[in-house]
């Protein structure tokens, strides 16, 4: 919940809710759940951005209103391919995250080829939304571009991450089901010859 009282846990969460909008239409399945998952995020959010509001407080690194100043955006966009290009880089840095990223890929690649599909769709919107989240987010910054990035990138990546790799055993549950069978049944019998 903490983190939703964040201008960046808002868009993760909004991702999320994203994800399992379109994983449930697109399965045409656990609507009802989806609702509900839409109505709790909308509790717990509520109270933090009322009082923001009544108490004007207001983040000065960027505003979230700025999404809707087309001259404004037009005249950063330069900013959107730096971005990006920087905060891939430090996903994808193996010092720091090992190989993390392909996991992840393969993770969600491995759940949209078998039965959980719908996880895998679900994870694939939120990953994908929220990377665009952290690239917008450097997009609207009032901060200069390449301080902004040399100072937050390596940490901002580190939710995506994370919660990339906390989907993963949602994701291949059915290879470690497989896996887990064929340890309780130990090798295959070895046929005998006559």
């Amino acid at each position: 919940f903490a983190a939703w009282t964040k201008n960046e846990g808002l868009v993760f969460g909004l991702a999320a809710l994203a994800g399992l909008l379109v994983a449930t239409l697109l399965e045409r399945r656990g609507r009802l759940a989806a609702l509900a998952a839409g109505l709790g995020f909308g509790a717990l959010v509520a109270p933090w951005r009322l009082y923001a509001s009544v108490h004007d407080l207001r983040t000065y690194d960027y505003d979230l209103a700025s999404f809707f100043d087309l001259s404004y955006l037009g005249e950063r966009s330069d900013r959107i391919e730096p971005a990006a290009r920087e905060l891939l880089s430090e996903m994808t840095n193996v010092e720091a995250w090992g190989a993390s990223v392909a996991v992840i890929v393969l993770g969600v690649a491995a759940a949209l080829l078998s039965s959980r599909r719908v996880v895998g769709i679900y994870a694939a919107v939120w990953l994908t939304l929220s990377f665009c989240g952290l690239v917008a987010t450097y997009w609207i910054s009032s901060h200069r571009l390449d301080n902004d990035l040399e100072n937050s990138s390596y940490r901002t990546v580190l939710t995506l991450l994370v919660g990339g790799l906390s989907l993963l055993p949602v994701l291949l549950q059915p290879a470690l089901q497989a896996v887990s069978v064929s340890r309780r049944r130990g090798p295959p019998a070895r046929p005998e010859w006559s």
